[in-house]
């Protein structure tokens, strides 16, 4: 930068003001790359009592949720491994109805104690997509369900 006699300052050379734009550029890009980023937050909302429950879940995993559902009822889940499955959505009804809905393709028990709802979860990933292993029948038959209790199988009406 040059002054003038009258101490006004003299336009800087072409060269000059590259350097100078330059230098801006790269301060105002180095001050962008630090500021940090906000990450997304995972939420659970539980709102109602154990028969008429509303769960919001957005950016959740399973087994947050679950903790959430442990310290709001009489309900408690048992894993092997993490259940680490994120989860979103909004989720109505009794508990139990809620929870088969969360672990919708994960193979679990579900029964009632005298200190509530009980949860094993056996596996921690939902199955990939197969196709029906049986033939499809021209007339539509009713839905098959299982209850697993141990090594035993019960069929039970859905």
């Amino acid at each position: 930068m040059k002054f003038d006699r009258q101490g006004k300052i003299e336009a800087c050379p072409a060269p000059a003001r590259r350097r100078v734009t330059r230098l801006v550029v790269l301060l105002a890009l180095s001050i962008v790359s630090f500021v940090p980023t906000q990450p997304v937050q995972s939420e659970v909302r539980i709102s109602g009592n154990a028969d008429a429950l509303t769960l919001e879940v957005q950016d959740a995993t399973l087994e947050q949720v679950l903790a959430a559902l442990r310290l709001s009822f009489q309900f408690n889940y048992r894993s092997a491994k993490a259940l680490g499955t994120a989860t979103d959505g909004r989720f109505n009804g009794p508990l139990p109805r809620v929870v088969t809905r969360i672990l919708e393709g994960h193979d679990y028990v579900m029964h009632r104690s005298s200190s509530g709802l009980q949860v094993d979860v056996f596996d921690s990933s939902p199955p990939a997509q197969a196709a029906p292993t049986r033939a499809v029948s021209a007339k539509p038959s009713a839905k098959e369900c299982q209850y697993k209790d141990g090594d035993r199988i019960i069929p039970v009406e859905c």
